[in-house]
């Protein structure tokens, strides 16, 4: 049986770490992944926009901030490296909707794998960028 795909953001997955609304939502879709019912596809840069949060909503020593990104790490998210397809689509939405190139890499991702993007990012999705859901 293939496992079903979806592409999450940083919005989704950084709920994983710091307690907000629907954190224990995200962790249910990360146990799926990691037992092999779903399959999340993520683009690279989501560690660093993932840490990035953690870091400005939480104290952390810089130990404490490398823990968790071995944490990330271990996660084994199917990881979607940089190429040329990638870039070109999402520099297309990215101009298209008027958003962030790191916002358009989510939504591009998930619509090269024909697939849905989860976000829990409101202003995002009103955006109306083609592939996108609410988390």
């Amino acid at each position: 049986m293939e496992r079903q795909k979806t592409v999450i953001d940083a919005s989704v997955l950084t709920k994983c770490f710091l307690s907000e609304p629907d954190s224990e939502k995200a962790l249910r879709l990360l146990q799926e992944h990691e037992i092999g019912e779903k399959l999340i596809i993520v683009p690279e840069l989501i560690f660093f926009e993932v840490l990035n949060a953690i870091k400005y909503n939480l104290k952390l020593t810089p130990e404490e901030l490398s823990d968790i990104s071995r944490a990330l790490l271990r996660c084994q998210l199917h990881v979607e490296y940089l190429g040329e397809l990638l870039l070109a689509k999402t520099a297309e939405l990215a101009q298209r909707y008027n958003t962030t190139v790191y916002d358009a890499s989510y939504a591009a991702l998930a619509e090269l794998h024909d697939v849905q993007c989860i976000t829990a990012d409101d202003k995002l999705l009103r955006k109306g960028m083609p592939r996108l859901a609410k988390f």
